[in-house]
Order: C-alpha cells, then sequence, then structure tokens
C-alpha cells in the first residue's frame, strides 16, 4: 500500500491462546519505504 512517497505493508496474524483456541487477529502496519529503495538498488546493480 502507499500513501504519497511512503509504502506501508500491512499483516494479519492470528492469536491463539496456549491451547492454540483462536482469539481474535492482530493487524501490524510497517512503513517499508527504505527497505523497499534498499532492495531496489541491489537489485539493478545485479542487472549490470
Amino acid at each position: 500500500m502507499t500513501k504519497g512517497t511512503k509504502i506501508f505493508v500491512i499483516r494479519y496474524l492470528a492469536v491463539r491462546d496456549k491451547e492454540n483456541k483462536f482469539m481474535g487477529v492482530l493487524e501490524t502496519t510497517e512503513e517499508v519505504s527504505k527497505l523497499y529503495k534498499m532492495i531496489k538498488e541491489v537489485l539493478e546493480k545485479d542487472k549490470e
């Protein structure tokens, strides 16, 4: 997902108790613009 110049990754994780019973969902949002740019640079260098 993008918002302006920022790139975000949204993940949904199941939350379970000790008996593995489903309790709910945890939503995480991570801003990964710097990581994306670093990976892009490495891939571009590999093409050379």
